[in-house]
């Protein structure tokens, strides 16, 4: 990638990443209020998808996946923390 293409990215990215993660966080509150059994299969299912790609993507050489992956568990995390779902350890 151009240090052009680059600058550009890290300059995007923070902002795709905010809308993303509170679109998410929508979402899956509305899966919540209208089927909570399937809001907690998807919920801890997608935690334990995304929670080991965070070493994953920390090893890549662009921070674009790792800041979109750190997004999607972030919003998983926050509307279980909302929603009181506890992930199995």
């Amino acid at each position: 990638m151009s240090s052009f293409q680059d600058f550009l990215v890290k300059a995007v990215l923070p902002i795709v990443q905010a809308v993303g993660q509170s679109k998410l966080i929508e979402v899956l509150q509305k899966l919540h209020d209208t089927d909570n059994e399937k809001y907690q299969a998807t919920v801890i299912a997608g935690h334990a998808f995304i929670k080991p790609l965070i070493a994953v993507v920390a090893n890549t050489e662009n921070t674009i996946d790792d800041g979109l992956v750190a997004a999607i568990n972030e919003a998983i995390e926050e509307s279980a923390k909302a929603n009181g779902v506890v992930f199995p350890a």
